[in-house]
């Protein structure tokens, strides 16, 4: 059915449908800041969240590792929930989620804060797997508006630490009056466990170590300090609600059957500012599909080895890439012993990088994709190697540097293996994406159990060398799928990828919902 272009009825439906589509994207937008926000709050508040609920790093990995295993069951629940409103699942996911928030900082029992913390991932699970299908339907004509949602997500990873680190439980490091003591010496005792664990306010003894003579003695800068990262968490936990009310909003207000249907009728014929509408014709795009170069089909096992090596390395890099978020400031402040708000600080500082190199990529598409994923691994390797050196040596400055390095060399590698795989050994169909996410979610489970473990038992400076061995597996792989794909190249040829657009790493998710039988008719 067309629509009649000099009928004012059309005009109004295309007015309405637009407002609809800019107001249901503002909020989706709003959605992935936020969730943004909420994983760049976590590394900063994680030292507070240890305390509050009393455990020492080894268990507190767990609550990391609960966090991922939530956020799995969430992505693949997405998948299952093709037919109900997607406006409602985003109002009823945000608004639990906002819950879950809000309790994380009075849950001084370990396993309300796990639960909490499963919820939540479960909840950002689901929003962000759908949220990027959303994004995809409404605006897939438009790259540079769904790019929005990574650097949407960007800023508030960013934003997140900044606001956070005054509300943090500071800790007493006064380095440069102590006289004669090493970093070493300076190490906190337990907090007063006698104290009410309901209350947020924590007793701290800081003993300083004279090996000179082999006493103790306490500092007289030493006082009682109180964690407030409930304030941060509230805020958050508000900000989710705000949205959410916003979806039910337009769930309720919006006729979402007529609205599907002026849609459909909508992106079969009509041209939106003389370019293509905002969702082809199935016919249409069939025929543009026809007229461009057929994908080629490589040997099951050839294609299940690459497959398997390209898993492998994401289960590496993700895993080592969330440990790194979860465990920088917990890091800084027990081996370096700096105050979390300046965990905090070098947290954002990373982030904003990542920033910057996500921007930088929309003028990089020239670069070959192979080469410019190596580079990235190199280079985060590189700033693992730098962070370990600096901490030996306690450079300070060569720890701001290598954080800063790295975190414009991580943003853009995870989209960079998507990219690869689907230019050069297959399309990256749904139950291709599939794969990747699961060994992507495993290894973001598993590492930081493995790194709580060995910081615990061996030393916080293992962090580094666990980051660097992890760090050069990831550029060995990286080694070895450059030969995968020189030989699947000159053997078979190459895999083309006619659309130029970089694949985000955000973005990716969406593929959990899609049907692969769209991706077969391409090929």
């Amino acid at each position: 059915m067309e629509i009649d272009q000099n009928n004012p009825c059309s005009d109004r439906r295309k007015d309405t449908t637009k407002r609809h589509n800019i107001l249901y994207s503002i909020n989706i937008y709003s959605t992935f800041l936020m969730i943004g926000w909420s994983r760049g709050l976590f590394g900063p508040s994680f030292p507070d969240i240890q305390h509050i609920c009393q455990v020492d790093l080894e268990l507190g990995s767990w609550i990391v590792t609960t966090f991922f295993i939530g956020y799995t069951f969430g992505s693949l629940t997405a998948g299952l929930l093709g037919k109900v409103e997607r406006k409602l699942i985003f109002g009823l996911s945000l608004i639990t989620l906002a819950t879950s928030v809000a309790v994380i900082p009075w849950c001084s029992v370990y396993w309300v804060m796990i639960a909490a913390h499963l919820v939540q991932g479960f909840c950002q699970g689901i929003v962000d797997t759908i949220g990027n299908s959303e994004i995809l339907l409404v605006w897939k004509d438009n790259r540079l508006l769904y790019f929005c949602l990574e650097l949407n997500y960007a800023f508030g990873s960013f934003a997140a630490p900044l606001i956070s680190a005054p509300f943090l439980m500071d800790t007493p490091v006064n380095r440069k009056t102590i006289n004669n003591i090493t970093k070493h010496d300076f190490q906190p005792i337990q907090y007063n466990r006698s104290l009410n664990t309901s209350d947020s306010k924590r007793n701290y003894v800081y003993l300083i170590h004279d090996r000179m003579n082999g006493t103790s003695v306490i500092p007289p800068f030493v006082t009682t300090f109180q964690s407030m990262i409930y304030i941060p968490y509230s805020l958050t936990a508000f900000l989710f609600f705000c949205i959410a009310i916003s979806f039910l909003l337009m769930y309720f207000v919006y006729k979402q059957k007529h609205c599907a249907n002026i849609d459909r009728k909508t992106s079969m014929t009509e041209p939106e500012d003389g370019s293509r509408a905002v969702g082809l014709s199935t016919d249409l795009a069939k025929s543009e599909k026809k007229s461009t170069h057929k994908r080629r089909h490589l040997p099951a096992k050839v294609k299940g080895f690459s497959l398997a090596t390209i898993s492998i390395l994401l289960f590496f890099y993700v895993g080592v890439e969330e440990a790194f978020v979860s465990y920088l400031t917990v890091y800084c402040v027990d081996y370096l012993n700096w105050t979390p708000s300046d965990g905090a600080l070098i947290t954002a500082v990373t982030n904003i990088c990542g920033i910057v190199a996500i921007v930088a990529s929309l003028f990089m598409k020239c670069i070959n994709t192979m080469a410019y994923a190596g580079v990235n691994c190199v280079l985060v390797f590189v700033s693992f190697l730098g962070m370990l050196f600096s901490s030996l040596y306690y450079y300070e400055v060569g720890i701001w540097i290598s954080c800063g390095v790295h975190g414009v060399f991580r943003s853009m590698l995870f989209s960079l293996i998507f990219t690869w795989t689907n230019e050069y050994i297959t399309s990256v169909t749904g139950s291709v994406a599939s794969i990747f996410m699961i060994s992507s979610c495993i290894g973001a489970s598993v590492n930081p159990v493995i790194f709580g473990n060995v910081m615990e038992r061996f030393g916080d400076i293992w962090l580094c060398y666990g980051f660097v061995t992890e760090g050069l597996i990831v550029v060995l792989l990286y080694v070895t799928m450059v030969g995968i794909t020189q030989y699947v190249v000159k053997r078979f040829g190459k895999n083309i990828d006619n659309s130029s657009t970089y694949e985000t790493a955000i973005s990716i998710t969406e593929t959990f919902i899609n049907d692969d039988d769209n991706v077969q008719e391409i090929e």
